[in-house]
């Protein structure tokens, strides 16, 4: 968002999720600006385990943009 650059891509809406999460790689492939928390905040699966990576440790601010409807 800070930036003003524009990327086209697929991704996968999950509309049962609790909040929104986006791949660190897909962050760091594409050079978005993340910011650190200052408390990581850890991932649970559904079966209530804990998820395989780990914690989120960052936030990105994006606008989305679906079949023309903005968040």
């Amino acid at each position: 968002m800070d930036t003003g650059e524009r990327l086209t891509v697929t991704g996968l809406l999950d509309s049962g999720a609790t909040t929104c999460f986006i791949d660190k790689e897909f962050v760091k492939q594409n050079r978005l600006n993340s910011v650190p928390l200052p408390i990581q905040i850890p991932i649970y699966n559904i079966d209530g385990t804990k998820n395989a990576k780990g914690t989120i440790k960052a936030t990105v601010d994006l606008i989305i943009t679906v079949q023309g409807h903005t968040e």
